[in-house]
């Protein structure tokens, strides 16, 4: 955590002394206001660790692509397969669910032209697991639901090349507490060398603590591919710190 808050402050201070963009998106939870090229496919693929007793662990793989037909549009699927043994002294991680997120993101503005953007992104996650009512504890019981339809919008400002500052305003409704909750975060992106940058956010809702994110892009073959390692905190219910690893890919 003592390297997660310089890193975090870095990253969002940056516009306000670097000279000189990129994008948030990947594992950040804060995304900026930019979409693929048209005829564009993407892949993103991550994993996320937690450092505590929980032991959870998720595992997302995100196809995506923007279509000729609807060059302002961005469709993703998001794949997400996620455990914890929940105090068990095992070793397993006894309790899984699976998540399947379709998404939409519209460019209403692009970045590309004024050096400031706006877009509407707007999905749900349905959700099937596996949860062991009491007192019967070997007795585990499937469920499925629909989860968490959301909107969101997202400003992105460009004030120089290198910085990308993003912030998101939006509302999902959450099923399991029957009503809606205010969702927002801030985020920055600095290339701070050439097909290197520093990334930072932070964002949450009305319903708990504030999730903090910071991390390295590397990108690579001319520019198709990143590479993205990142440091979280309070990610989900439990008060953790999470280790990030992953891929974006362009084709």
């Amino acid at each position: 955590m003592r390297l997660l808050a310089p890193l975090a402050l870095a990253a969002a201070l940056a516009p306000a002394f670097t000279p000189g963009a990129l994008a948030q998106g990947g594992p950040y939870r804060v995304d900026d206001a930019a979409i693929a090229a048209p005829g564009t496919f993407k892949l993103e693929s991550y994993g996320a660790f937690s450092v505590n007793r929980s032991r959870e662990r998720a595992y997302t793989v995100t196809p995506g692509a923007t279509f000729a037909a609807l060059p302002f549009v961005e469709f993703s699927l998001g794949l997400e397969r996620a455990g914890d043994a929940r105090g068990d002294d095992s070793g397993k991680l006894r309790f899984w669910s699976s998540v399947v997120s379709p998404q939409a993101k519209v460019a209403l503005l692009p970045i590309e032209r004024h050096g400031i953007g706006l877009a509407l992104k707007t999905g749900f996650s349905y959700r099937t697991a596996l949860q062991r009512p009491e007192p019967d504890a070997d007795a585990p019981q499937r469920f499925r639901r629909l989860d968490l339809p959301f909107a969101t919008a997202i400003v992105s400002v460009a004030p120089i090349e290198s910085v990308t500052v993003s912030a998101n305003l939006g509302v999902e409704y959450d099923r399991t507490e029957t009503r809606a909750a205010p969702t927002w975060g801030l985020g920055a992106a600095w290339e701070a060398i050439e097909s290197l940058s520093l990334i930072g956010a932070v964002s949450g809702s009305d319903r708990g603590r504030a999730a903090l994110q910071a991390g390295l892009r590397k990108t690579v073959l001319d520019g198709r591919l990143d590479l993205d390692v990142a440091l979280g905190r309070n990610l989900s219910d439990e008060r953790a710190t999470w280790i990030i690893a992953g891929f974006a890919a362009r084709f």
